[in-house]
């Protein structure tokens, strides 16, 4: 199994009982605001990272970018990847995290990036585009 990334932006991600995620207002790729600039009052992400438990992540970096500029950076070394009773023998290893944005200055047209690397390998990820909506037609 080869290591993969998924990641979601929305508006909102909710912690539920059962160590269940709701996740508000999903974004595809595109966010589309009014006018710019615009201020996002909350712009979360969500990230997800399957490997393989034979072969475990030891260190992992993401690095968020608002079109050049970094605007978030972590490290993850785990202690123990894979290491529960609580999963399947067969299940692969999953390593996800949230961040949150609040508030978010949007100046231009501009695309969130991600940068994510497992022990050296780049992953890759799915961007968000922010655009301003075309006006109304009368």
């Amino acid at each position: 199994m080869t290591r993969s990334l998924f990641n979601i932006f929305c508006d909102d991600i909710r912690q539920e009982v059962g160590d269940k995620l709701t996740f508000v207002g999903v974004y595809s790729n595109n966010l589309q605001v009014e006018q710019l600039p615009a201020t996002l009052p909350k712009l979360c992400l969500s990230v997800f990272c399957t490997f393989d438990r034979a072969r475990p992540i030891k260190h992992m970096s993401i690095d968020v970018l608002l079109g050049e500029t970094t605007i978030a950076q972590t490290e993850i070394e785990p202690d123990r990847f894979g290491e529960s009773d609580s999963w399947l023998e067969e299940s692969p290893g999953v390593i996800q995290g949230n961040l949150i944005f609040s508030p978010l200055n949007i100046t231009e047209p501009c695309v969130i990036s991600l940068v994510v690397t497992a022990d050296g390998e780049p992953l890759q990820s799915i961007p968000l585009d922010i655009t301003q909506a075309p006006a109304p037609t009368e």
